[in-house]
């Protein structure tokens, strides 16, 4: 036990991790998306300008704006075969926060160094650090802070020489003292935008494990419970204290079970009870239904609960009818002749959790069902494969075949108690 456990716990990390992996993966791939439309753009620019006034910056310019597209359709498809790796991402955040370096630097041909120090391109090394939050790496973010900061402080030592003293007296954003107050703000914003990455990554992380934890208590929930009823509970924001609902139970029975068990291995009554039991449960959830629970050989259905069905009756009769249908199959390890019985009740019931504080159970629970019990009880003595209550009958509304029997005692109940043994459903066309 404590082995799968420990084996669970290893799978659920490992789920975590490729989680967040494929949600880095996810943000990677809108920056390149969107990267690849920028260069594009920026290589449209870049042709203009050849065509236009300056043949030798338009080719630079293209041949920039080509490198940077190229590389970033390389990562898409990289992505897109699952083969990225989070090395890649200190790669691309060094391109994108070299662009403005680059851009700044080709600015240089045909205009001053002052130009390229002061002109809109700078500016770009903000959003590159910005661009890091997408990639959930708080050392990634640090780093392209620290490097825009150095970048913009070595361009502006690589270029101030070029700038007359009179000119950066009458811009002080040519001073060195405001450029050197910039570069801190880059590695500030890197700070920063490590800190939104970190929040971005808890709570990716946070929402992963959330996925994680119902996924692996919905496919615990499940064995024991239907799959509908475990996805019902999930989604409770607590513990259901119990509700009253109008609800159909069906009840099912071998006969001769007794006999035939005694003369079998245990093995052998076990898989043949569950090869049973797994189709019943089909037929019942085809149905709209849920089983409850197995009660040795015998089963106890619910239509109507946990979700609302205004049909419950007549489902819950046509899950009955089918089950019957499975006396007709072969089950190896059976009875010679497999006998089913089963009963139909409709009526009031308590549904919730019920137990103890340490294993709760969700049932349903009333008189509506303890009749139920007792009419399928009466299978047996009657010869009869599927019998209903009076109340079953009224709400199925002359849609089934039925055969009068005299009112039977019953145990728990003072009066006889109306009863019908049921052949069939009719169709829309006898109605």
């Amino acid at each position: 036990m404590i082995k799968d456990a420990e084996t669970n716990k290893l799978d659920f990390q490992q789920s975590m991790k490729e989680m967040l992996r494929q949600e880095e993966d996810a943000g990677e791939l809108k920056i390149s998306k969107v990267a690849v439309m920028v260069c594009l753009t920026g290589w449209l620019f870049g042709l203009t300008v050849l065509l236009g006034f300056n043949v030798r910056l338009g080719q630079i310019l293209c041949a920039i704006a080509m490198v940077y597209a190229v590389y970033y359709a390389l990562i898409i498809k990289i992505i897109q075969r699952g083969k990225y790796h989070p090395w890649i991402k200190y790669v691309s955040s060094t391109l994108e926060v070299s662009a403005p370096t680059l851009i700044a630097l080709v600015d240089t041909l045909h205009q001053s160094p002052a130009y390229a120090l002061t002109s809109s391109p700078t500016y770009l090394y903000f959003i590159a650090v910005s661009a890091t939050t997408l990639r959930f790496r708080i050392k990634l973010s640090v780093y392209a802070g620290i490097l825009a900061g150095l970048e913009l402080m070595c361009l502006y030592v690589f270029l101030a020489p070029g700038i007359p003293e009179e000119l950066v007296e009458q811009l002080p954003s040519l001073n060195v003292v405001i450029y050197s107050q910039r570069a801190i703000y880059l590695v500030l914003a890197g700070i920063m935008a490590a800190a939104i990455s970190g929040t971005a990554r808890r709570l990716s992380a946070s929402f992963a494990e959330e996925m994680q934890q119902r996924e692996y208590l919905r496919r615990m929930f499940g064995k024991y419970v239907s799959p509908v009823v475990a996805e019902h509970l999930l989604s409770q924001t607590s513990v259901l204290e119990g509700e009253m609902r109008e609800v159909t139970i069906l009840c099912t029975d071998i006969r001769g079970f007794t006999s035939f068990s005694s003369h079998k291995q245990p093995a052998e009554i076990v898989r043949f009870l569950n090869a049973l039991f797994d189709r019943q449960q089909e037929i019942v959830s085809k149905y709209h239904g849920h089983v409850n629970k197995f009660l040795g050989d015998g089963m106890l259905a619910v239509f109507g609960a946990p979700f609302p069905d205004e049909n419950h009756a007549l489902h819950a009769a046509q899950a009955a009818l089918e089950i019957m249908a499975l006396q007709h199959e072969v089950w190896p390890e059976s009875p010679e002749k497999l006998r089913l019985g089963a009963a139909l009740n409709t009526g009031p019931v308590v549904i919730g959790n019920v137990g103890a504080s340490e294993k709760l159970e969700y049932t349903v629970i009333g008189d509506t069902v303890n009749t139920a019990f007792r009419i399928e009880g009466l299978n047996g003595r009657l010869g009869t494969s599927v019998l209903i209550s009076e109340s079953t009958r009224l709400s199925l509304a002359d849609q089934a075949v039925l055969q009068t029997f005299p009112p039977q005692m019953v145990r728990g109940k003072e009066e006889p108690v109306a009863i019908f043994e049921m052949t069939n459903l009719l169709s829309p066309e006898q109605k």
